[in-house]
């Protein structure tokens, strides 16, 4: 990574994540819109040996770890910010519409402007934790939901109850 790290010479790139793809914009010029697999938008982000990058990315609820760990992975700093600032930033400078490549470009203003501090990696034990945490959201989340079960023609009412009352009751756990 490039010793220079004056905040004249930090080119800002705003990247808006979506479940899909990746709206990836610079200040001032185009954006580019790409798919979310690492393989396609990581040789885009590769400094050039006389530029330091600065990713931002707003926190969707976990779709922003992967450009995080790329980006750590690549050597790239990149701040993970909440979306209520940028969306407030947005607003303060005149830029109402909400497209993606709008916000890729806000999102490195928002950079520029704020220079916010790199987000950290994750150390190992907090990547265990956060897996541990979103399996037991979605264990729990299938727990409340109805019973999904839906009767066909050769099954009858005894059989479909007793499929409804399959799952565990809610003060049992299992956990793996």
């Amino acid at each position: 990574m490039p010793e220079n790290r004056d905040p004249a010479h930090v080119r800002y790139v705003g990247v808006d994540v979506s479940k899909a793809e990746l709206e990836i914009a610079f200040e001032i010029g185009t954006s580019k819109t790409l798919p979310r697999r690492a393989s396609r938008w990581r040789a885009w982000l590769e400094p050039q040996p006389d530029q330091v990058l600065h990713v931002i990315v707003e926190a969707t609820g976990g779709l922003e770890h992967v450009v995080l760990e790329q980006c750590h992975a690549l050597g790239v700093a990149c701040s993970v910010v909440n979306p209520l600032r940028v969306r407030r930033f947005a607003e303060a400078i005149g830029k109402l519409a909400k497209t993606d490549p709008i916000d890729a470009r806000v999102l490195a203003s928002f950079g520029r402007a704020t220079r916010p501090r790199p987000t950290e990696p994750l150390t190992p034990e907090r990547r265990h934790l956060r897996s541990t945490g979103e399996r037991s959201r979605r264990w729990w989340a299938w727990h409340r939901s109805p019973a999904t079960v839906v009767p066909d023609e050769a099954t009858d009412a005894s059989t479909v109850a007793e499929q409804a009352s399959s799952r565990p009751s809610p003060g049992s756990c299992w956990c793996p």
